[in-house]
């Protein structure tokens, strides 16, 4: 019998979960297993739940807490700034975004499209709470942060000259973009992106994948 191509077994595993989806079954196939519905949420719930732990390890945060790119921002940085900021607000944190400079032209367009208002300018950090996005160098980030409250650094360059004796969130991977860290971060806390958090998202990501180099 001859060997069925890879497309054939594609097309029975689509069917396979097509007709799960059809019956709506209570019970899931998972890693070898079979789990209930109801179980298979109540580990989802806690897998949200242990994600945002990290959040809570850092304790009070008296005051606002800015989010902010890099100086010179571009699409990945005040996408990332805007949409994390968000994600905060909904977890009941004071948060906003805020930028180092003029937006360029391609990002203006993104957030003019989608009908979202460009964040401030914060021309000096000291004294704020601040968490930096898409940078973690102090020649790369605002005036005073030297003297600011440094409590999260997500980034997806090399590691920085910016340093706390705090503790902090460092959430850096080897990604093309700032902004599929923070879509990470919004899967692993259980949250849906709004659709202008999307809209700043997907840019940013899209505009970095067209940086690379095609066959």
């Amino acid at each position: 019998m001859p060997e069925e191509p890879a497309c054939g077994l594609f097309f029975h595993v689509k069917s396979f979960l097509w007709e799960i989806h059809q019956s709506r079954v209570s019970r899931i196939l998972l890693i070898g297993r079979y789990i209930s519905a109801s179980g298979y949420q109540a580990q989802q719930e806690l897998n949200h739940k242990l994600n945002r732990s990290d959040l809570d390890g850092l304790g009070e945060i008296d005051g606002t807490i800015y989010v902010t790119g890099h100086k010179s921002p571009d699409a990945d940085t005040v996408g990332s700034s805007i949409a994390y900021a968000a994600l905060l607000q909904k977890l009941g944190y004071d948060a906003v975004p805020v930028v180092l400079g003029n937006i360029n032209s391609e990002t203006a367009y993104v957030l003019e499209s989608g009908g979202i208002e460009a964040p401030q300018l914060l021309e000096d950090a000291a004294g704020c709470n601040m968490i930096l996005v898409d940078h973690s160098d102090y020649s790369q980030s605002a005036e005073g942060l030297n003297e600011a409250n440094v409590i999260s650094i997500i980034d997806h360059h090399g590691d920085g000259s910016v340093t706390t004796g705090n503790q902090l969130i460092y959430d850096a991977r080897p990604l093309g973009s700032t902004a599929t860290i923070i879509w990470i971060r919004y899967r692993n806390y259980g949250i849906e992106p709004g659709i202008s958090r999307k809209q700043v998202l997907v840019p940013a990501i899209t505009d970095v994948l067209e940086s690379y180099p095609r066959e």
